[in-house]
């Protein structure tokens, strides 16, 4: 018995001590935090949060502004332009001489057949002009380097949009190639082969870099548009009448059309026959006009054969309209 209220005695103050020691840290952990509150500075709750919201605000850039390319994109484009125009010039540096008597400076029929946007004079039918006597000069000599150069040069402006020497070249070929059916069926085969290769390379080119961005932000309801069209035609089995259509009409800009059809959905293979379809009027047209250009004599009798080529022609450009007319039900803005 005396042994057991000793350790009893013992026990007592060994609890007592632990209760007062964890009294003691508690109050001592709430004295560290009042003295760490009383430290720091009082600021408001939106400021404590703002330097987040302000680096997420500055991170993200406003839905209404332009789309960047990235340096990245716009370097791998200057280089593929680079190599392109290169290769182009080495073409030029390599073929015969042209007949210095018949060629006028190569810059200012390029200064009159370029748009007013790029500094120049926009006028096709002139550049044809002041072209036609170099063109056929060296085509009566070489006709095969003319042939080449005529395609390198049209692909190559084709392929990456520049406005205005596509139509210079095909109103040009009126002026060469003027040698009966056979010429004009060959005028007509190089430039729907020029034409189709330069929009499908065009087309591959916006795949890559996604071009089509620059589109998009330039005109939304304009790519909104065709981005639903696209969809609801390629759902009911009738994608490659569409792009016909939108190839004989100009609901939208050809060089829209290149770029966008990659980001929407359109298979290559619809979109290179669709265009080799559907820019013949518009080929046939431009020859037939280049070739007017060339033979106009208001002094000449009326040739009868000239007479029925420009109704059949004329036609042919009335097509488009019909087809609007035909389709507008289907076809109507959204």
């Amino acid at each position: 018995m005396p042994r057991a209220s000793a350790s009893s005695a013992s026990a007592a103050p060994t609890t007592a001590t632990v209760t007062r020691e964890r009294t003691a840290s508690t109050g001592r952990k709430r004295t560290s935090r009042r003295s760490r509150a009383s430290a720091s500075p009082s600021t408001p709750r939106r400021s404590s949060a703002s330097p987040g919201a302000a680096r997420a605000r500055a991170a993200t850039p406003p839905a209404s502004a332009p789309h960047a390319l990235g340096a990245r994109r716009v370097a791998t484009l200057a280089l593929w332009a680079t190599v392109a125009f290169a290769a182009l010039a080495t073409l030029f540096a390599l073929a015969p001489e042209f007949p210095r008597d018949k060629c006028s400076d190569a810059r200012a029929v390029a200064r009159v057949a370029l748009p007013s946007v790029l500094g120049g004079e926009g006028s096709a039918p002139r550049a044809v002009k002041m072209a036609k006597g170099c063109a056929q000069a060296f085509h009566a000599e070489h006709p095969v380097w003319m042939t080449v150069l005529y395609v390198a040069t049209y692909v190559t402006m084709q392929t990456f949009a520049v406005p205005g020497p596509p139509l210079m070249l095909s109103l040009l070929s009126g002026a060469v190639w003027q040698r009966g059916a056979a010429d004009a069926l060959t005028a007509q085969a190089l430039i729907a082969l020029s034409a189709t290769t330069g929009a499908s390379m065009c087309y591959l080119m916006s795949r890559s870099l996604r071009l089509g961005d620059v589109a998009r932000d330039v005109n939304p309801p304009r790519f909104e548009d065709f981005e639903k069209r696209v969809a609801r035609e390629r759902r009911e089995g009738n994608l490659f009448w569409f792009l016909l259509f939108i190839r004989l009409t100009p609901l939208f800009p050809n060089w829209f059309v290149n770029l966008v059809s990659p980001m929407v959905g359109v298979p290559l293979r619809v979109f290179a026959a669709a265009t080799l379809t559907g820019l013949i009027p518009a080929n046939m047209l431009h020859y037939q006009t280049g070739y007017t250009i060339d033979t106009y004599d208001p002094s000449a009798p009326t040739d009868v054969r000239h007479v029925a080529g420009v109704v059949v022609l004329s036609l042919l450009a009335l097509a488009p309209v019909a087809a609007k007319k035909l389709y507008a039900g289907r076809f109507k803005p959204e």
